[in-house]
């Protein structure tokens, strides 16, 4: 049971990780100073489609090829379609009920912040 929390945990990280990096998650502070999460939406949509023309053009490319070169660049096209697979589950994923739950992550984020200076207020 330890395995499989710790699976998902590190799988969220995981994800969470990629989505900073290719900037579908930004942090960012409102007018209140208080933490806010955004998820782009657009440009998730726009790198999942890149994905799906790439796995298309090396799925022309691999019809010319013969052996071991064939062999290659179809698990590199298993492996972009397993991918884009996960990323279209994700996407189907995120519709209005995680909106709220994005904004329950963010109050989350808030209480700790503000919880952080008021500890830190108190200690000086």
């Amino acid at each position: 049971m330890k395995v499989l929390i710790f699976l998902v945990v590190f799988l969220l990280v995981a994800f969470g990780v990629l989505a900073y990096t290719q900037g579908w998650i930004n942090f960012g502070k409102d007018d209140k100073g208080h933490v806010k999460v955004t998820f782009d939406k657009e440009k998730f949509k726009k790198d999942k489609e890149t994905a799906a023309d790439k796995i298309a053009e090396l799925r022309n490319k691999s019809k010319s090829t013969k052996g071991e070169d064939k062999t290659k660049l179809d698990a590199e096209i298993a492996a972009l379609q397993k991918e884009l697979d996960e990323l279209g589950k994700n996407d189907a994923e995120l519709d209005e009920k995680d909106q709220r739950k994005l904004e329950a992550l963010q109050q989350k984020i808030t209480e700790l912040v503000n919880k952080s200076k008021k500890e830190k207020n108190a200690s000086e």
